[in-house]
């Protein structure tokens, strides 16, 4: 073992999952433990199944805690388990970036939280969607030191009271860079570069777009890099003299500009050119694009990372050589399409960049449609995530079964909703068990709204059913989360029926075959009770 060079090793490590090997390697002599420090630098516990992540926490941290530089914890129970036990945050005395993804977080927790790890500098939040905590609870006197600030997911809590905010003289000098995924105004943009103002990147998506609500002493002075995302929401001629009106605020400093405007006229590219090329004397690297956006508008692009791009069938008025480009596409296919069999036709046509298709069928799935969905996810060699909205149940099955081979084994997360003309109908019952068979190499399922049964009906998937089946049936499940619509919320006085839903659920979950898990239950107030299980 010891007369293999460290080359070797290394594609040894590669072809091993980051915990195997630190848990497998450590401690063996000083140069495994030289070979392991870069394993064990970045760390990301999204993927870990509840009983991994406990072993990771009692047994990897301590030894190599000091080593981990960046910390992507996912889920409000793995935050718990680093609450309850704060030795495990102050022995990762050299962390540098912090990612909390899907958890429910208060202020006083966060600012405890921060308070443990004094070498942080990076921070993103990608927070539960019903999550209320506001910028001016997330710039505790713990965030200050701040280098790198990311407010991810669409909370349209985030900014509340921020012009309360950068009128109290509250400030940032140190944030370099800054990521937004769902700005509502620029008003909110001259708020934070009131704070911010020593910002060198932004990278931003934004709904409403109003550069008048800006001022050029505002701008920082020192922001040279930018991502933009916009909606054309007025007329393509309005949206570009908008847009040139907010670029002009920059355009003494600005090195490098991505551009990505939705709903934009071609023909525009042209103009688009010619103003940075006349205006900007100083830009090094641009780069734009002009994609389409129609409905449904709830999932927006993110400027997190690459830029994704959510189409609809209007994707085929461009080139099917466009596609290579896009990470994300959002599918509502007619038959009538001709360029689906162009699709279906072609052999060299190949999307390497393509991981999450959102697919939204009407009451039943043509032998036409099935076969294109097919056809474009076995030219997707990296897809990992499958939305599909149908009429029921049993048509997502079919329409699942019908999928190549190698597509079921690569897919990992899927969410699945039924709903037809604004109808919602149950999972019927053994649902998860036939997509156990199918998907078995599935991490992730959300089962979206569906209607919670005022009583048990055989016929039906129920929540308690579900959990059953997916701890039973499915080998590599970590995460399920039940978004379920409550029957009869209405009538619902005082919240009696969430807590004896609730009750039911933690007398069965008291089970010893359950005691390996962790569950939460929220309860957004609207009718919907969402159930996560983390297995």
């Amino acid at each position: 073992m010891e007369k293999l060079p460290d080359e070797l090793w290394l594609l040894i490590f590669n072809s091993l999952h980051k915990f195997d090997v630190i848990y497998s390697f450590h401690d063996l002599n000083l140069r495994f433990q030289n070979l392991i420090r870069f394993y064990a630098s970045s760390i990301d516990l999204s993927d870990l199944s509840f009983k991994v992540f406990l072993r990771f926490c009692r047994e990897t941290l301590p030894i190599h805690g000091h080593m981990i530089q960046r910390l992507t914890i996912k889920g409000t129970h793995q935050l718990n388990v680093f609450g309850e036990e704060y030795i495990l945050l102050k022995r990762m005395n050299h962390l540098q970036c912090l990612t909390l993804a899907q958890v429910q977080v208060s202020t006083e927790k966060l600012d405890v939280y921060l308070k443990q790890i004094p070498s942080l500098n990076t921070l993103h939040l990608k927070l539960s969607h019903n999550s209320e905590l506001r910028l001016e609870n997330i710039l505790s006197k713990n965030m200050l030191f701040l280098t790198n600030l990311s407010l991810l997911e669409h909370n349209s809590y985030y900014f509340e009271n921020v012009n309360i905010i950068a009128q109290s003289g509250t400030q940032l000098p140190q944030l370099k860079i800054l990521t937004i995924e769902d700005l509502k105004t620029t008003n909110d943009l001259y708020y934070l570069f009131k704070m911010m103002y020593n910002l060198e990147e932004l990278n931003l998506c934004i709904s409403k777009f109003d550069p008048q609500s800006l001022l050029d002493n505002a701008v920082p002075q020192l922001l040279t890099i930018m991502r933009l995302e916009i909606t054309c929401t007025l007329d393509s001629q309005q949206t570009m003299n908008l847009l040139r009106e907010f670029l002009f605020l920059f355009k003494k400093q600005l090195k490098s500009l991505k551009l990505i405007i939705y709903s934009m006229e071609e023909k525009f590219v042209t103009e688009l050119n010619d103003i940075i090329k006349t205006n900007f004397p100083n830009i090094v690297s641009f780069d734009y694009s002009f994609e389409i956006l129609n409905q449904p508008t709830e999932t927006l692009a993110t400027v997190s990372g690459c830029f994704n791009i959510m189409l609809n069938a209007n994707f085929f008025k461009m080139t099917l050589q466009k596609l290579k480009n896009y990470t994300t596409v959002l599918l509502d296919v007619d038959d009538r399409h001709s360029q689906i069999e162009s699709l279906l036709t072609s052999n060299d046509l190949l999307l390497p960049k393509l991981y999450k298709v959102y697919i939204y069928e009407k009451f039943f799935s043509s032998d036409l449609r099935i076969r294109f969905y097919s056809k474009l996810l076995s030219i997707s060699p990296n897809i990992r995530y499958l939305y599909v909205n149908h009429s029921n149940s049993e048509a997502t099955i079919n329409l699942l079964s019908k999928l190549p081979k190698v597509t079921k084994l690569m897919i990992k997360n899927l969410s699945c909703r039924n709903s037809y003309k604004e109808c919602e109908s149950p999972f019927h019952e053994t649902y998860i068990i036939e997509l156990s068979q199918i998907l078995p190499k599935l991490k992730e399922l959300i089962l979206e709204t569906p209607v919670w049964p005022e009583t048990s009906h055989e016929k039906n998937l129920t929540p308690i059913l579900a959990i059953m089946h997916s701890r039973k049936y499915f080998k590599s499940l970590i995460h399920l989360r039940l978004k379920l619509k409550i029957h009869c919320y209405q009538n619902d006085v005082g919240g009696v029926m969430v807590q004896k839903m609730d009750e039911a659920l933690t007398a069965y979950l008291k089970d010893d075959q359950y005691k390996n898990l962790f569950y939460e239950t929220i309860y957004s107030g609207n009718q919907l009770y969402i159930i996560d299980v983390w297995f």
